[in-house]
């Protein structure tokens, strides 16, 4: 490994210069635009993943003034394989699920691996796998909600008559306004039961996608939150249903 000094500070200049909107990995506080690594390769983060630090990779830090969001990083190739390498299986495509509810629904940016083969082509179980990923996410996501609402403040509620089917909720605040929210839950209304928590967590951000143990009949959902830095701005509370995806 050859180190040139003062080429990472000529090249980011040069790049900047070129595209003033880039993403930097793991380059705080020499760029607006810096993303920070989540200290895994496994696409499975643990812990809540903030969009703020105090100004540092490892401090993360909801009540800090730096925006510095998580990117997740991973590969389709089982053993961190990032290259292609013969005989290396895949993941699975549940596996696969996992690893985009676990990072895009954990307010994180998915980076995942292509591995080109020695003729520079990508495998064809490798595209298949890719498609088989995309159409679900395309499936579940681009279709409206079943129930839907928005807006700001400690309680968002949304209500229908008289049920609808939901597997998953997702949650999106307004990060223009910072990722203001620190503790809530998400109950969803049953009918002739009344209110049910189904959710305890703690950040939100971008989005967060919540995947029940099985679809429920739901005549309400409610966002309750107990502690955010002010008041919290929703852009979307919403459940789904793709369980016969």
């Amino acid at each position: 490994c050859i180190t040139v000094p003062g080429i990472q500070s000529a090249s980011l200049s040069l790049s900047l210069s070129f595209s003033c909107h880039l993403f930097v990995f793991c380059r705080q506080n020499t760029t607006k635009n810096g993303v920070r690594w989540v200290g895994t390769e496994t696409g499975m983060p643990q812990g809540p993943m903030w969009s703020v630090t105090d100004g540092t990779f490892r401090n993360l830090n909801p009540k800090g003034n730096f925006w510095y969001p998580p990117e997740c990083d991973t590969t389709l190739q089982n053993e961190d394989r990032w290259f292609n390498k013969p005989n290396i299986s895949i993941r699975s495509h549940d596996e696969m699920l996992k690893v985009y509810h676990a990072t895009v629904g954990n307010n994180c940016n998915l980076l995942l691996d292509f591995a080109p083969d020695e003729s520079g082509l990508i495998p064809n179980a490798h595209v298949d796998a890719y498609r088989k990923l995309g159409a679900f996410i395309t499936a579940c996501y681009s279709k409206q909600p079943t129930i839907r609402t928005y807006g700001s403040g400690y309680t968002i509620e949304a209500d229908v008559e008289p049920f609808v089917r939901v597997d998953r909720i997702v949650i999106q605040e307004a990060t223009e306004e910072g990722q203001r929210v620190l503790a809530y839950t998400v109950e969803i209304l049953l009918p002739g039961h009344g209110w049910s928590t189904v959710v305890t967590s703690d950040s939100i951000g971008h989005k967060r996608i919540f995947v029940l143990d099985a679809a429920v009949a739901a005549s309400g959902i409610r966002l309750v939150v107990s502690d955010a830095l002010d008041e919290p701005i929703i852009h979307s509370l919403a459940g789904y249903d793709c369980s016969e995806l």
